[in-house]
């Protein structure tokens, strides 16, 4: 069940969005529950539930069936489909207690997940956006894996980035690693990495014997942000003599 007093200290604001997870968190949770729209995922679960339903291609092998002391896997499954009911109506009633929402909504499973899609940037701007995001996403993969229907995943997630911060890389590497950090690395190159030091927005260390730079890869990917954003601002200044020569 999703909490609302866990602490996020760890994750700040976006300069942009003024969000508490990333974009790229924000479009991998509306995957997530575009699975739960779609009749494929939840038509399987309650498939399983069916007196008399095969297990075989839920991974219990085929034939007939064996007494066994653990309850029946359907159960599991009935189970998982209470849990993914519950953890999102309390992450709806959350979103509806601290945005101020009104959940306009059906009972089932598949229109609360398209209430969820429509408002996923309310939960985006949410102080416990992290945590509800993992609440989701952690009980829509459990239903996905109990059908069959979870591919493998290879996608670094905001621990690893984190991670990475404390890696010490020099210019190539982080031209390597860019690929990886989805919104971060955007635009992150060798050749930007010098212009960022150059600028003396990014500070590093040289080696002496083969000057060759070394940095954190926290600081380049925050010397990046920093440099973006002040590109975005409006020089008034610059604006203000444009506007006196025309009028």
């Amino acid at each position: 069940m999703a909490g609302r007093g866990s602490s996020v200290s760890n994750r700040h604001l976006t300069d942009a969005d003024q969000f508490f997870i990333q974009r790229s968190e924000i479009d991998y949770l509306k995957g997530k529950l575009e699975a739960v729209v779609d009749p494929d995922l939840l038509d399987a679960m309650y498939a399983s539930l069916a007196p008399g339903a095969s297990m075989g291609s839920f991974g219990a092998g085929g034939g007939s069936r064996q007494q066994h002391s653990k309850p029946p896997y359907a159960m599991h499954v009935e189970a998982l489909i209470d849990r993914l009911r519950n953890d999102m109506s309390t992450v709806i009633r959350d979103m509806c207690e601290t945005r101020k929402l009104e959940y306009t909504g059906g009972a089932s499973e598949r229109e609360m997940a398209e209430w969820l899609i429509r408002y996923r940037y309310g939960l985006a701007m949410m102080e416990q956006a992290p945590e509800l995001f993992d609440v989701l996403v952690k009980v829509i993969d459990k239903c996905l894996r109990s059908v069959n229907q979870l591919e493998p995943e290879y996608r670094v997630t905001p621990n690893r980035v984190k991670a990475a911060n404390r890696q010490v890389v020099t210019g190539p590497q982080v031209e390597k690693l860019a690929r990886q950090l989805g919104d971060d690395g955007q635009g992150l190159t060798e050749r930007r990495v010098k212009y960022l030091r150059n600028k003396g927005l990014l500070t590093g260390t040289q080696d002496g014997d083969s000057d060759t730079w070394f940095y954190y890869l926290g600081d380049v990917i925050a010397a990046h942000k920093r440099a973006k954003a002040s590109r975005a601002r409006p020089n008034w200044d610059n604006l203000s003599e444009i506007v006196a020569k025309h009028c």
